[in-house]
């Protein structure tokens, strides 16, 4: 996200880990970081950094000196995994309250054309943020209401590393479509952001991506974890509850389902 939506003294961040050795890395970010990449200890905005023997078992962290990562280029000769996120981000900004973001991106190759968005169960509002892989992209976000009339068109333009911000309640279901591959994320926004706030909505921020539609699948493992105290919050004190979201074509639909 961009600095003003994820406010707060915590910075966003990036992590690589080499997987083979004389992996040949090349990283850009978006923001000024701070971080131990070769011999290179501050990277400015804009500027790319080498690091042309990376060993297995390499770890690579960037720290932004302000704001997060969002567009940050990197690039490898081998394969490599790749994680971001933030410290601890407020979404929006001026919302209470905040909490670690954390994702493992997948290469760009993967990303894709066509999304369904669905709202986060018990909140009043769900934000999702868009980002391109390539100049020229033209996203286009179509959202019906609960009674399938059109609530919302409009259209993106973005170009490679550009994203954009979208905030929707959750009585809002959208589809999204792309000329190019794109990356699309959901965002739980700080439980202020909600109206009434109620013991049923309290959440802080947390993101997870949305698969393309052309890559769901009919066959799903779910882990979930058990409450327990830790330290001194007592996690069955605030009922989480764990939620699915389940999307499944119209022509699909029987009485049964």
């Amino acid at each position: 996200g961009d600095s003003d939506q994820f406010a707060g003294p915590l910075v966003g961040f990036v992590v690589i880990v080499i997987n083979e050795d004389n992996t040949d890395v090349r990283v850009t970010p978006t923001q000024k970081v701070v971080t131990f990449f070769g011999t290179n200890t501050m990277i400015t905005a804009g500027d790319t950094r080498r690091n042309r023997r990376a060993r297995m078992g390499d770890v690579f962290t960037f720290a932004a000196d302000s704001g997060d990562l969002t567009g940050t280029r990197v690039t490898a000769d081998k394969p490599i995994t790749f994680f971001t996120g933030h410290e601890c981000g407020f979404v929006p900004a001026e919302n209470t309250a905040c909490d670690i973001l954390l994702e493992q991106i997948p290469p760009t190759e993967t990303w894709g054309f066509q999304f369904v968005l669905t709202p986060l169960t018990t909140r009043e509002s769900s934000g999702f943020k868009f980002l391109a892989s390539q100049d020229g992209t033209s996203v286009t976000i179509s959202c019906n209401d609960a009674d399938g009339d059109n609530v919302i068109s409009e259209s993106l333009s973005l170009n490679a590393g550009g994203s954009d911000f979208k905030i929707y309640p959750k009585t809002y279901w959208c589809f999204i479509e792309s000329n190019r591959p794109i990356l699309v994320v959901t965002i739980s926004l700080g439980y202020t952001f909600d109206e009434p706030i109620t013991e049923s909505n309290l959440a802080d921020p947390f993101m997870f991506m949305i698969p393309p539609l052309g890559q769901l699948s009919n066959d799903y493992t779910l882990v979930f974890s058990q409450s327990d105290a830790v330290g001194s919050f007592n996690y069955d004190a605030v009922n989480f509850v764990p939620q699915i979201n389940f999307i499944v074509p119209a022509a699909d639909l029987t009485e049964e389902s």
